[in-house]
């Protein structure tokens, strides 16, 4: 093998570890966030997530697109399991604001 023949080294990604989520929330050190609303964005290599609370911006969140889309997957996962056990659709924030909208409607009858 020659000098300039590059060597690689087969790097294992770190297990994600659901023991970690107890440490972190009780660690003063790692930031806590809520937000009950959010706007997305979109680079060629990132997604931009504005958190909002009560409509008013609290955070950004920069994710590469493989984090975005392993979050959605794993996000997503919860959801559907939670829903499957429970036998109960949880309703998206854009079904909510449709059903306020009509329920403003026929207020207004």
């Amino acid at each position: 093998m020659s000098d300039k023949t590059l060597k690689y080294q087969k790097i294992s990604p770190p297990t994600p570890d659901v023991n970690d989520l107890p440490k972190a929330n009780k660690d003063p050190n790692v930031p806590k966030l809520y937000f009950n609303g959010f706007v997305t964005g979109m680079t060629n290599a990132d997604i931009v997530i504005l958190a909002k609370l009560n409509n008013e911006s609290k955070a950004v969140l920069n994710l590469s697109l493989s984090v975005a889309k392993t979050l959605v997957m794993q996000l997503s996962g919860l959801i559907v399991g939670l829903e499957t056990s429970s036998n109960n659709e949880i309703m998206t924030t854009d079904v909510i604001d449709r059903a306020m909208a009509k329920l403003r409607d026929d207020e207004t009858k």
